[in-house]
């Protein structure tokens, strides 16, 4: 069954931990709405009827109720079963699903800047250890969308740099090419060779630089497409080039007299 599937994902990479509330209640609203039983978390036990109710308003009210206990139950092993240890005992006392969610809410719904500075500090300082690598990517997963529900985005859009030292090698006349790519405020990739050909121009030596950043900014982009973190993985990659002529010869490869390749 679907909602199995998702129960599954809930305990495994969205477990309730105090720092990512947000993504968790998301996840966890999917799985109720599947078994529709969503309207437990924001509904209270009926009302009682009152004392001069008619008996089909009572057997009503027999009825609510007793399909409410059966929905409640099973809303309580969910959110009980997809939350830390430490953190179920905290709310298991808690009869109620709807009192449970708003315990949640008043304990962790708040953004506070403390919060935003702990989830900034996991994400940076967050490493794969002994989980395999789609472990380690999904909890990346879950404190980027933390992050973005805090009002602080992940920067998905990947830009490129790239430049060239024209001959810088005294001895044998030949460029630095380099490039640096970034994401999320961050270098992923950087490179710093001598170019393999002595390049006659200033703008021959920016063109060959910005070739190995192409080539790299392809290889990027293919990989993080591969992983599916990044959804902005299957945009185009901009890549940063100081040298004007570079620039116009990379979208107009004509022959020029002073710019010869």
């Amino acid at each position: 069954m679907a909602s199995n599937a998702v129960f599954a994902e809930l305990m495994r990479a969205y477990k309730l931990d105090g720092n990512n509330f947000t993504v968790w209640r998301r996840k966890l609203l999917y799985l109720l709405t599947s078994e529709n039983i969503d309207y437990i978390v924001e509904m209270a036990e009926p009302n009682h009827p009152a004392e001069d109710a008619t008996a089909e308003e009572k057997q009503e009210y027999e009825d609510e109720l007793k399909q409410y206990k059966k929905d409640n139950k099973t809303a309580r092993v969910f959110m009980l079963g997809s939350m830390a240890d430490s953190l179920a005992a905290e709310y298991e006392s808690e009869d109620t699903a709807c009192g449970i969610m708003q315990m949640l809410e008043q304990d962790f719904g708040e953004v506070s800047l403390m919060k935003v500075l702990g989830l900034v500090n996991m994400f940076i300082n967050s490493k794969m250890g002994d989980k395999s690598v789609n472990e380690h990517l999904n909890k990346l997963v879950v404190l980027a969308d933390e992050l973005k529900s805090a009002g602080y985005p992940f920067q998905e859009e990947v830009q490129g740099f790239t430049d060239a030292d024209w001959q810088g090698d005294l001895d044998e006349r030949r460029s630095t090419s380099g490039y640096i790519f970034k994401l999320g405020g961050g270098a992923i990739s950087r490179r710093s060779k001598k170019q393999d050909s002595v390049a006659v121009s200033s703008m021959e030596a920016e063109y060959i630089a910005a070739s190995e950043a192409v080539k790299e900014g392809v290889w990027l982009k293919e990989f993080l497409a591969s992983v599916k973190v990044v959804t902005s993985a299957s945009n185009p990659v901009t890549i940063f080039c100081d040298n004007q002529a570079a620039i116009k010869v990379s979208k107009d490869p004509k022959f020029h007299s002073k710019s010869k390749l």
